[in-house]
């Protein structure tokens, strides 16, 4: 992994870092600065850990993070999804409604129709962002 993008990970992290190691102090976070390194060797001095150890607690520590983050992107995918299940529900019930009272339905839903502008919005953007 790129040693910058390691770095602003780890600085993203930085609270959770001081609450998974508990030793850690603030002063030790400002030199520590998101640098890898300086967190393996704090780690070596507050805990007694060897190298090794401490690299491989900052590993599982980083993985156990993108771990989280996958999650939490697959509950946004299903919230995503949810919401386009409703969408379209929404969508078919006012296309049934339409034909009997388009103005009534519009107006005693002006937020219905909205959703069906903001879809139908989304779902065009979707097919030319795909076509690039």
């Amino acid at each position: 992994m790129n040693q910058d993008i390691l770095q602003g990970k780890l600085r993203a992290l930085q609270g959770q870092i001081k609450e998974n190691w508990g030793k850690l102090t603030s002063d030790d976070m400002l030199r520590i600065d998101g640098k890898y390194d300086e967190l393996v060797g704090t780690l070596q001095e507050r805990y007694g850990y060897t190298r090794e150890r401490a690299t491989a607690e900052v590993n599982a520590f980083l993985e156990s993070t993108q771990a989280w983050r996958d999650d939490a992107g697959e509950r946004v995918q299903e919230a995503w999804e949810t919401g386009k299940a409703k969408a379209a529900q929404y969508q078919q019930e006012l296309v049934q409604k339409l034909p009997e009272q388009p103005v009534q339905v519009v107006k005693e839903h002006p937020w219905l129709l909205l959703l069906v502008i903001l879809l139908v919005g989304v779902i065009i953007g979707i097919m030319l962002r795909d076509e690039e």
